[in-house]
């Protein structure tokens, strides 16, 4: 199973992400603050970073970049809750700046699962052999 660092600023979002991705068995760190997610990288092996694109000490584009230049093989999932007319825009720039997948809010455990494989199986392909 994987590693997985979940960052958003809504805990009733954390929790359900933590507790459906724990019952299948990964290891789950969550938490509410972008800003401690490359000190959380450099002190563990995380395969993969979910994060929400719009929070407020950092937003979840500019965290991916982040991510993505000091430690890219990390997969990563943006994720966005955004109004249905804006969403599609705001995922694709996560996507663009260096999301593996895209997941929208409010989804299910299929979305969730597809959109992890997804990632995994692109980050899988950055990774020296």
């Amino acid at each position: 199973m994987a590693a997985i660092l979940v960052v958003d600023d809504q805990p009733a979002v954390l929790a359900l992400i933590r507790i459906s991705l724990e019952s299948a068995g990964h290891h789950v760190v969550a938490v509410d603050d972008s800003r401690a997610v490359s000190g959380l990288l450099k002190k563990q092996t995380l395969d993969l970073l979910i994060t929400d694109i719009f929070m407020p000490d950092q937003d979840g584009i500019e965290l991916i970049q982040a991510v993505r230049k000091e430690f890219p093989t990390v997969a990563i999932i943006a994720m966005s809750g955004v109004s249905l007319e804006r969403r599609e825009y705001y995922l694709e720039a996560g996507r663009t700046f260096g999301a593996d997948a895209i997941l929208g809010k409010p989804f299910g455990g299929k979305e969730l699962f597809a959109s992890i494989e997804e990632a995994l199986g692109k980050a899988a392909l950055r990774k020296p052999n």
